[in-house]
């Protein structure tokens, strides 16, 4: 049995099979929803804890049961593996939304924290990026990377169609 925290101060007994069923629930569900869902990384955390502790069991086993035990961590390796992977692609493609929404959110977070600072170092770096390469070049007016402000002399230059 293995213990992953449900609540602050509360932990829940699961089987092993059972905390691999959640990372596979997980998995389907984040590579088939179109926004990034709650993270699950305690049960990755559980799993790949649990996979270190069976590797370090094996000399004991049959050369068989190796084979066989060797074939499960591996593909539990690539469910967790591939799950961090379509996370971060979310993450990447729509750093600013989650960052913006982390900010708003008081109660459940949809990033873990390495996720978090994984976002945040990301819209730093790209604006940083963006400032040095092409916005210095760029008139005054057109120097300003915020989505919420707009330009009057933009609006200004629009010729509605009737």
């Amino acid at each position: 049995r293995v213990a992953i925290t449900a609540g602050i101060d509360e932990y829940e007994q699961l089987t092993t099979s059972q905390v691999l069923q959640r990372l596979n629930e997980a998995w389907i569900n984040e590579k088939l929803s179109p926004n990034l869902l709650e993270s699950q990384q305690e049960v990755i955390d559980c799993l790949l804890e649990q996979c270190k502790v069976t590797e370090d069991n094996f000399e004991n086993a049959s050369p068989f049961a190796v084979g066989v035990h060797q074939l499960e961590i591996q593909r539990i390796k690539y469910m967790a593996t591939d799950y961090l992977r379509t996370r971060i692609k979310k993450i990447e493609k729509n750093t600013e939304y989650y960052l913006e929404d982390e900010k708003d959110s008081e109660t459940s977070s949809k990033l873990s924290p390495a996720e978090f600072i994984f976002a945040r170092d990301l819209y730093r770096n790209t604006h940083s990026y963006l400032n040095e390469v092409a916005l210095k070049h760029m008139p005054a007016a057109f120097q300003n990377l915020d989505k919420k402000e707009k330009s009057t002399d933009c609006d200004s230059a629009l010729i509605p169609l009737l």
